[in-house]
């Protein structure tokens, strides 16, 4: 970060939501679970939030915990808006706090 500032924040907060979301959102909810249930709704949303807390955090632990919730958020946010520029903007907002 303090090499280079900018660029950082360009990449944590622009470019990683962008390829974070469409992988755990735009990728995984349209190619798992594909039956349109209320149930698989909610299994899209646990499930993509596990990974995704996985893919931050090796170690169950309190930060995995987090980075799961903040999955889930994103993958509610994702699933209800059938948006996905609002979970990668939310998820920007996110990283540049």
């Amino acid at each position: 970060m303090q090499a280079a500032p900018y660029l950082t924040t360009i990449g944590n907060g622009l470019i990683a939501p962008t390829i974070e979301e469409l992988l755990f959102r735009g990728l995984f909810f349209n190619f798992f679970f594909l039956k349109k249930t209320r149930f698989n709704g909610f299994l899209k949303i646990i499930v993509s939030g596990l990974i995704f807390g996985s893919m931050h955090e090796l170690a169950i632990n309190y930060n995995w915990l987090i980075y799961c919730a903040m999955g889930w958020i994103l993958g509610a946010t994702y699933y209800w808006t059938k948006d996905l520029k609002c979970s990668i903007i939310l998820h920007a907002l996110i990283n540049l706090l």
